[in-house]
C-alpha cells in the first residue's frame, strides 16, 4: 500500500481517501518515488507511442508534456514557479520565503513555467522514434529519484510548511533503497547509457540544490519540485546531446 500512497502524493490519482499521515510516513514514501515516476513515464510513453502513428513528433511531444502536467496536477511546476519567484526576488530571506507561500505567480514564475514546457516539448520532439519510449519512460523516474538526495542532505528553512516532514525525516535507508532500485531498473532498460544519465542527473540535482539552498538557507517542498522539473529537462538535454 505504501506505493499507492506515494502515487497519491505525486499524482492526481487518489488511493488515500483523505487520510492524514504523520511526517515519517510521508518521508518513507520516497522509497517509491522512482517507481511512481516510472509508472508516470510508462503512461506518457504509451500516449506518445499511440499518437506517433498518426501525428508528427512535435504534436506527440506536446500532448505528452501536457499529459505529464495533468497527471501530476502541476505539482512540480507550482514548486518551480514559487522557487524562481522567491530565489530571484533580491529580497531578504524572510521575504523570499514569504513570496514562495503566496498563491500569486510573479514574472519569474511565469517565465520559468513557459520555458520549462517549451524546452521539454522541443527536446522530446528531437528524439528519434527508436529511443523515445525508453527515454519518456525513464526521465520522470530519474528526476523523482534525484530529489531524495537534497531532501536528505539539506535542512528545511521554516518551522513548518510544505515538504517539512518529508525533508526532516528523510533517512539514509530510504535514500539507499531508492537509489538501489533506480540503478537496477535504469541499467536493465538502458544499460550503461542509462546509468550515465542517472549519475549526471544526480550531480545536476545537487548543483541545483546547492544553488537554491544558498538563497533560502535550506530546501523546501517547492525547491524539490523545482529541482524535479529542472532535472527532467537536464536528462532530456543530455540524452539528445549524447545520441
Amino acid at each position: 500500500m505504501v506505493f499507492f500512497h506515494a502515487l497519491s502524493f505525486l499524482t492526481v490519482i487518489r488511493f488515500d481517501n483523505g487520510k492524514i499521515f504523520d511526517d515519517k510516513d510521508v518521508a518513507g514514501w520516497g522509497r517509491y518515488f522512482f517507481l511512481v515516476g516510472l509508472l508516470i513515464g510508462g503512461l506518457a510513453a504509451g500516449v506518445d507511442y499511440v499518437l506517433l502513428k498518426k501525428f508528427t513528433p512535435l504534436v506527440s511531444s506536446t500532448v505528452c508534456v501536457l499529459f505529464l502536467t495533468v497527471i501530476t496536477g502541476g505539482l512540480h511546476l507550482d514548486g518551480l514557479s514559487d522557487t524562481f519567484d522567491g530565489a530571484f526576488s533580491m529580497k531578504s530571506l524572510e521575504k523570499k520565503l514569504e513570496i514562495m507561500r503566496q498563491s500569486t505567480v510573479g514574472a519569474f514564475g511565469v517565465v520559468s513555467i513557459v520555458f520549462t514546457l517549451l524546452l521539454k516539448v522541443a527536446l522530446l520532439a528531437g528524439i528519434e522514434a527508436g529511443d523515445r519510449f525508453n527515454v519518456i519512460l525513464l526521465f520522470p523516474a530519474i528526476s523523482r529519484m534525484c530529489i531524495l538526495v537534497p531532501a536528505y542532505i539539506y535542512d528545511y528553512p521554516r518551522e513548518k510548511g510544505k515538504g517539512a516532514g518529508f525533508i526532516r525525516h528523510m533517512t539514509s535507508s530510504i535514500l539507499i533503497f531508492g537509489l538501489t532500485v533506480s540503478v537496477v531498473i535504469v541499467f536493465l532498460i538502458m544499460r550503461e547509457q542509462g546509468l550515465l544519465l542517472l549519475i549526471l542527473a544526480l550531480v545536476f540535482s545537487m548543483l541545483c540544490a546547492h544553488f537554491f539552498s544558498k538563497r533560502f538557507n535550506g530546501v523546501t517542498g517547492d525547491v524539490l519540485g523545482c529541482i524535479n522539473e529542472l532535472t527532467e529537462i537536464f536528462v532530456l538535454f543530455v540524452f539528445v546531446l549524447l545520441s
